[in-house]
């Protein structure tokens, strides 16, 4: 748990290469896979095909991509989940926005939300999403997160195109 948490508030060395943002997110869709049928979760994508490549560390943005595909996933409902991935080119920026339509988080959640060990789940750690922030921050990109109680939660990144 410790090198969990040091991994995770670390700088990361990065290994830069223009990759197609629909295609990490198809990959981490595709590691995903096995959880998404095992809770019957729909998933719903809407990719943009103008989006330009992004200049990222693959590796590390599909793990950050698989965080919080994986926290949506333990946040809905078995057969009633419904995972909305969207891309999109906004001016300057590569837009990915992940909503989930589960159990949605509380002001009081959303800011702690990526304080290291911070966890609403029993047999979570609170470091999936400090490690999610920390690798997007990395690469200059923003990442936001809205949530209603009840509702679902979405988290929408930014990343500067060249």
């Amino acid at each position: 748990m410790i090198s969990e948490l040091l991994n995770a508030t670390r700088f990361a060395e990065l290994s830069y290469e223009l990759v197609a943002v629909n295609s990490l997110l198809d990959a981490a869709l595709e590691l995903a896979k096995d959880r998404l049928e095992l809770n019957r979760i729909k998933t719903d994508k809407y990719y943009a095909d103008n989006i330009p490549p992004i200049v990222v560390d693959p590796d590390k943005i599909r793990i950050a991509f698989l965080n919080l595909i994986v926290n949506a996933v333990e946040a809905m409902e078995p057969g009633e989940g419904v995972l909305k991935i969207v891309s999109r080119k906004e001016e300057n920026k590569c837009v990915v926005e992940i909503t989930d339509n589960g159990a949605g988080m509380t002001e009081e959640e959303l800011e702690k939300l990526f304080e290291p060990f911070f966890t609403t789940k029993s047999n979570g750690n609170g470091l999936g999403l400090t490690n999610m922030q920390n690798i997007i921050l990395n690469h200059k990109a923003t990442v936001n997160v809205s949530s209603e109680v009840g509702k679902g939660t979405r988290f929408v990144i930014k990343f500067d195109l060249p």
